[in-house]
């Protein structure tokens, strides 16, 4: 469903992940000492106006250093919308169901002292 619907899941995604890496920027500054590997699975739901329905936490890792799991909660409050959502993108419940899926590694960079890694995310219309 995800690639039919690939122009507007683009369009949400982005919006919700520059948020992401937004927040996680700023709760990450230079407060932590250890290499740090965090997972969260998120479904976003969203009316057929393209309105923040809700937002549920699937599954995350066992560790919250940095607050993935937050952090992708909050990323899709601020950006999870859509003006135009297209037709027949929705669901049996008639609303549309993301899933976005962050992966956060952060390591002390050996020549700086300060925070080095990345993220990789994902995201699809269940």
């Amino acid at each position: 469903k995800a690639e039919q619907f690939a122009p507007f899941v683009r369009r949400v995604a982005m919006r919700v992940f520059e948020n992401f890496w937004m927040t996680l920027r700023r709760s990450v500054g230079g407060r932590f000492a250890a290499s740090v590997q965090e997972y969260a699975v998120v479904e976003a739901i969203m009316d057929r106006e393209g309105k923040l329905v809700s937002v549920n936490l699937k599954d995350r890792s066992g560790t919250v250093v940095i607050a993935t799991d937050r952090n992708l909660q909050n990323a899709c409050r601020e950006g999870f919308f859509d003006r135009n959502p297209p037709s027949g993108a929705e669901a049996n419940d008639g609303n549309i169901h993301f899933i976005f899926q962050a992966q956060v590694q952060l390591f002390v960079d050996p020549r700086g002292g300060g925070p080095a890694g990345g993220a990789m995310m994902s995201a699809g219309l269940l």
